[in-house]
């Protein structure tokens, strides 16, 4: 996968980083858009972590920022990050500065519209094959409310289902995710 992304972005091959870590911690930050790995204490209300507990080979990409460099054009999101044949893309939605309170049903409609059209122009470069999982995650709260609105849920999916017929794009609202086999 990683030939077919810097075959379809040439300038993209600095925003790809290879990890081999059993543990990346990936946060947003508004001003510099690169990729920040925390290295240190996790902070559980700002990090998405990724677990690798194999210690397997896999990439970042930082989408927003590097890969597309520049905030005029459409929308992107955040990061993404890839193993074989998945591809997962994250969106960050949480609500900044902190402490503001905004629904999280919003937050999950505002991270599909910027996943969407992220995963559409890797699929129109013909990243992907017949065989690659994509999945996308919303980052949206600090504090995941349980159970999340299944209506909203249910929204996203069909959203996600109708924008792209012949892919599975999985969806989930997440903080972290976990590597397999």
């Amino acid at each position: 996968m990683k030939s077919r992304i810097e075959r379809a972005y040439p300038h993209g091959s600095r925003c790809i980083i290879h990890h081999t870590r059993t543990v990346r911690r990936i946060f947003d930050c508004p001003i510099r858009k690169l990729t920040l790995y925390r290295t240190g204490t996790r902070d559980p209300d700002l990090d998405f972590e990724i677990a690798n507990p194999s210690g397997r080979d896999f990439y970042t990409i930082s989408v927003d920022g590097c890969l597309y460099p520049t905030s005029r054009g459409p929308k992107r999101c955040d990061y993404a990050f890839f193993w074989n044949e998945t591809i997962v893309f994250v969106e960050f939605k949480l609500g900044m500065p902190v402490g503001k309170r905004t629904n999280v049903s919003v937050r999950m409609g505002q991270a599909l519209n910027q996943l969407i059209p992220t995963i559409r122009r890797f699929q129109r470069h013909g990243v992907f094959l017949e065989e690659t999982k994509v999945e996308a995650i919303a980052f949206v709260s600090r504090r995941p409310i349980r159970p999340l609105n299944t209506i909203s849920m249910q929204a996203a999916k069909d959203k996600l289902k109708t924008a792209f017929p012949t892919l599975n794009v999985k969806f989930k609202v997440s903080k972290s995710r976990t590597l397999l086999r």
